[in-house]
């Protein structure tokens, strides 16, 4: 269980440090933190993925009303300030809202946002058929 907290802890802070940089190359910026983003109320889509999957506990219908929840509700977003969803991950969660599945998108965000589940009892197949549901 400390292995599963330590890792679950390490997502989070490491997606929290990199907000700042997000979309910026290697080596054309110079790390500057400031009062105002310390604050820790934002929250990136990855780690919104992550809670998402982390509350589903393992029911993929869940994880679905999950997604929906924090897409439609801000729920599993810091301080219900929505940050950083992509194009790809909104698509799909209007196409199964309306009971549609989801085109098969390249991407990692899914991968990233599922890792809890390599924590699971679900098998290989299983968890694919969580990360297909967004990407």
């Amino acid at each position: 269980m400390k292995r599963i907290k330590t890792g679950l802890t390490g997502f989070i802070l490491g997606d929290w440090l990199g907000m700042p940089y997000r979309g910026k190359g290697k080596g054309t910026f110079k790390p500057m933190w400031t009062k105002s983003y310390l604050r820790g109320d934002k929250c990136s889509g990855n780690t919104s993925m992550l809670l998402c999957a982390l509350d589903s506990r393992c029911n993929l219908e869940l994880y679905q009303q999950n997604l929906r929840d924090w897409y439609f509700n801000r729920k599993y977003t810091g301080e219900n300030i929505e940050f950083d969803i992509d194009q790809v991950t909104q698509k799909a969660i209007m196409k199964n809202f309306r009971g549609v599945s989801s085109d098969s998108n390249s991407g990692n965000r899914s991968l990233m946002g599922c890792c809890v589940l390599a924590f699971s009892p679900l098998s290989k197949e299983e968890i694919f058929t969580f990360i297909k549901i967004t990407h």
